[in-house]
């Protein structure tokens, strides 16, 4: 039991230690490109909704955020398109704290409910590249030079 246990403990050191090599590089390639972090969110399962309550100045927490998208999936008011590709494990999962989602379906919802529009930078750890699109977030960030 104690060999699991010392195994998990371990296993989880390595996950932190990866994610923050992975934000390392990813904020090193923003800076190449005159981008600046303006708010840090914890790499914690949560950083999405975290970063759009702070982008969209939303008050709340990061749970109120996934109860109020459940409840806009929920009574239907999102599109017909969007409704028609969420089931009851999609739900479940976006309803849970710290649980990472990494699914576009969210993005959508948050950006209809929330009427806007949520841009979010992604690292390629492939080819080291930095892409503008809908997708995963972890921070936040702004071309430079101007506060």
């Amino acid at each position: 039991m104690m060999a699991h246990i010392d195994h998990t403990i371990e296993s989880a050191r390595a996950e932190e230690h990866n994610r923050k090599a992975r934000l390392h590089k990813f904020l090193s390639r923003a800076e190449e490109k005159n981008l600046k972090l303006i708010t840090p969110v914890p790499y914690d399962g949560d950083c999405l909704f975290s970063s759009v309550i702070s982008c969209t100045k939303q008050i709340g927490t990061s749970n109120d955020l996934r109860r109020r998208l459940v409840q806009f999936y929920a009574t239907n008011r999102c599109h017909a398109e969007l409704k028609s590709s969420i089931d009851g494990t999609f739900l479940t999962d976006i309803s849970q704290p710290y649980k990472d989602v990494q699914d576009d379906r969210v993005m959508r919802g948050l950006c209809e409910m929330l009427v806007t529009n949520i841009k979010v930078l992604t690292f390629s750890e492939v080819d080291s590249t930095l892409d503008l699109k809908i997708g995963r977030a972890s921070c936040r960030a702004r071309g430079g030079g101007g506060g």
